[in-house]
């Protein structure tokens, strides 16, 4: 996809833009957006334990947009089984601009150790976009 928006002073701007699904990982659906598309983020991975991540909540702090979640304690009775776990988060409430999109892992056994960002992706969100689709020629 090719997507033109208006830039500064009112000047086009052209974007591109791939989406990949991911098997674990972060993935924003639609990677680039408006303020008036339906805006999530897909948190998903894997663990070897039957002890996942729970989702505590999301902030936002400049251009970055947190998501929280907190991980088990060590003590908790856990299982030792592969595990698969996510969930979902709504980001359509952005202004428009771009924005850096973390999960940050919170450890419920030691909170003084504080988080570690797992995942990382970017998203533009913009007023207004113009799609534009090119016809395609070949030559033979």
């Amino acid at each position: 996809f090719l997507y033109v928006q208006d830039g500064p002073g009112g000047q086009p701007a052209m974007m591109a833009a791939t989406e990949v699904d991911v098997a674990g990982g972060l993935r924003i659906t639609p990677a680039i957006a408006t303020t008036h598309d339906a805006i999530t983020a897909v948190v998903s991975d894997v663990t070897t334990t039957t002890c996942v991540p729970v989702f505590q909540g999301r902030t936002i702090e400049g251009t970055v947009v947190y998501i929280d979640a907190l991980f088990p304690s060590p003590g908790d009775a856990c299982g030792t089984a592969v595990t698969s776990w996510g969930f979902r988060v709504d980001l359509s409430d952005l202004e428009p601009g771009m924005y850096s999109v973390e999960l940050r892992l919170f450890d419920a056994g030691d909170v003084r150790l504080g988080s570690r960002v797992l995942y990382r992706s970017h998203l533009f969100v913009a007023e207004t976009l113009y799609r534009l689709m090119l016809p395609l020629v070949v030559q033979g």
